[in-house]
């Protein structure tokens, strides 16, 4: 954690002479970018500024597809969606051969949402990704559903309420209509988005999220409560947005038009071995940090980090580790000082064996792109039985994993575990080798 400081003119003063009158550092080692398999978030880190934003245009821009024909088998719909990039899966007891009819060429969610429609399907509960806790007035954090898509038969379940909206998937949650004694009615309104499955989980660090307008039946348009987006901790980040809509008159229908400011991040760390009085440069993106360690106060240590301020780099952190890369308990709370284009983030330690093993760790930030959401609701058309969530989840049911005989990395075996999607993700100080 870090604990921000306000510049006073003599401290910039002094920041600014410590950044600058030391001989640049020759980069010598490049961040480590974590749960990178496909490579996607390094490569972008890499790109300028106009080429990372046309490539998140791209990462984020719906999925095209082609069936090849309008009538195919349910199996069928799904292996060509899964075919695209974007893994779309069915539970045990869904009727993989029954035949459908459905656009031959279509956006995936277009595709997938229709399939529900006409094969009496349903969208299970996937994971949602959120970092952003702070936004501007009048919008809302917001934390996205990605991953794989598993659909489920409908059962006596009602349909879910599902509008495909561009490269997202906007699900209505909950809606609910009560009438007021001689005021008219209040509509409440609870939204999901989720982002196409071919999305890099973990590259998503969540949106900011808000209605632009709401269109009631006949085409008034409703102003949401201006508290009802709002109503909730500042540093609590959900994956529904809930607005609390105040009507003349009990409605048929909403109509939903908004914006979602969709942040990718790419999470990296660096291990680094200093002597007292060492330092190391560490190239992060078009970024570059330098890494420092000296003596303080007898046997305690000073370690800092300078970075742009205003660059990719998010706030970062610093732990202390063994030589077996193994966490060091102890105090790792710094503090940083900043001003528009220079930070150094600073920690102490009473006791300190040197050289000291430090590991450097963080978010770099890969840019934002902006993307229209929609939704239509008729309200003749609410759920009336929604799935319980225990239905996506089989909490009692124990999953199966085999390891392989004698010794593996922690890497290795968390790799089996979350194989059959128990997903565990490890602190970033952890050693996974």
């Amino acid at each position: 954690m870090l604990r921000a400081i306000r510049f006073a003119p003599l401290l910039l003063t002094f920041a600014c002479a410590l950044f600058s009158a030391e001989a640049p550092i020759p980069p010598s080692a490049s961040v480590t970018p974590l749960a990178d398999a496909a490579g996607d978030g390094a490569r972008l880190l890499s790109l300028a500024n106009a080429e990372r934003r046309q490539s998140l245009a791209a990462l984020a821009a719906p999925t095209r597809i082609d069936l090849g024909a309008t009538t195919l088998r349910v199996g069928e719909v799904l292996t060509k969606l899964s075919a695209s990039g974007n893994p779309t899966t069915a539970a045990a007891g869904v009727d993989l051969s029954a035949s459908v009819t459905v656009p031959q060429t279509a956006a995936y969610w277009e595709l997938l949402t229709l399939l529900c429609e006409r094969a009496q399907l349903r969208i299970k509960l996937g994971f949602s990704r959120g970092l952003l806790t702070h936004a501007p007035d009048g919008l809302t954090p917001i934390a996205l559903v990605t991953g794989p898509v598993e659909l489920d038969a409908l059962g006596a379940s009602s349909p879910q309420l599902l509008c495909a909206s561009g490269a997202l998937l906007v699900e209505t949650t909950a809606c609910t209509v009560i009438d007021r004694a001689g005021e008219g009615s209040s509509v409440g309104v609870s939204t999901r988005l989720r982002l196409e499955p071919r999305v890099p989980r973990l590259l998503v660090a969540g949106g900011i999220f808000s209605w632009k307008t709401v269109v009631a039946t006949g085409g008034v348009p409703l102003a949401p409560d201006a508290a009802s987006a709002s109503d909730r901790s500042p540093e609590s980040i959900s994956d529904v947005y809930a607005i609390t809509l105040p009507t003349a008159k009990r409605p048929d229908g909403l109509a939903l038009d908004g914006d979602l400011l969709l942040t990718f991040a790419l999470p990296w760390r660096h291990d680094a071995t200093l002597a007292a009085g060492d330092a190391q440069t560490v190239q992060c993106g078009r970024d570059t940090l330098v890494l420092k360690a000296d003596r303080s106060g007898g046997n305690g240590a000073k370690t800092t980090l300078e970075y742009p301020g205003a660059g990719q780099i998010q706030e970062p952190g610093l732990l202390r580790i063994n030589p077996n890369g193994e966490r060091i308990q102890g105090d790792d709370e710094g503090s940083v000082r900043r001003n528009g284009a220079l930070a150094q983030a600073t920690w102490e330690y009473r006791e300190a064996d040197w050289p000291l093993h430090l590991r450097a760790h963080g978010l770099a930030r890969l840019g934002t792109i902006s993307l229209p959401a929609h939704s239509v609701i008729d309200f003749t058309k609410l759920p009336t039985t929604p799935a319980p969530r225990s239905a996506d989840i089989a909490l009692l049911d124990a999953t199966r994993v085999e390891l392989p005989a004698g010794r593996i990395t922690l890497g290795a075996a968390l790799a089996k575990l979350g194989a059959n999607g128990n997903t565990i993700l490890l602190d970033l100080g952890a050693n996974e080798d």
